[in-house]
């Protein structure tokens, strides 16, 4: 019925096609996991996974043996994953070697590290966000506002210099005027959420 619909143009006289309908991916659960999981040794293959950078940037590549051989990276993914900045654990906790503190080079680096060690693109990977809850707050001593600015600005650089790792936007704030803030920031830059696989929801 609703394809049936003739919109009006503001005009008054032309019709207007219906919006098209963008087609949706069947709901997924990423199951929070241990990094040695991703090989597939405890869980079915076909089990997403969701990872943090707080244990997953502990691994590193194996060194080669005294034949030059190389014996690879301690992780190989296995199943779908997808990447966690890890930053309200960062944020509340006393932990300056948490990679979300990295600078943004560093931080896009490891990720590309990550993902070239590990055989198997992640279906996102989360940017250095910055969440809105009155005890993050309290410890940064910023506003929500510049939260929600320096997410947004993260992001965009992000993806500006490392646009082979797939970014997901992440619209943060504490209340719903926050959030509509947020929204429009990316806009404002050429993002649109709405058109977007997907949007973090901080």
């Amino acid at each position: 019925m609703f394809e049936q619909l003739a919109l009006v143009d503001t005009d008054g006289r032309r019709p207007v096609p219906p919006p098209p309908v963008r087609p949706r991916e069947p709901f997924a659960y990423y199951l929070g996991s241990r990094p040695n999981w991703l090989n597939g040794e405890h869980l079915d293959a076909d089990v997403p996974m969701f990872v943090s950078a707080t244990t997953l940037a502990r691994y590193v590549t194996g060194p080669a043996d005294t034949m030059g051989a190389w014996d690879g990276f301690a992780i190989r993914t296995a199943s779908r994953w997808a990447g966690d900045s890890g930053a309200f654990t960062a944020l509340t906790t006393d932990n300056p070697n948490h990679p979300w503190h990295l600078d943004p080079d560093s931080y896009g680096g490891m990720w590309a590290r990550l993902i070239g060690d590990m055989g198997r693109e992640p279906d996102f990977v989360a940017p250095q966000d910055m969440p809105c809850e009155p005890v993050v707050l309290a410890r940064t001593g910023l506003t929500v506002r510049q939260h929600i600015e320096l997410t947004v600005e993260n992001y965009l650089y992000l993806v500006e210099n490392f646009p082979f790792v797939p970014w997901i936007p992440v619209l943060q704030g504490w209340s719903a005027a926050d959030y509509l803030y947020c929204e429009q920031l990316y806009l404002a830059a050429g993002v649109d959420l709405a058109a977007c696989v997907r949007v973090g929801n901080g």
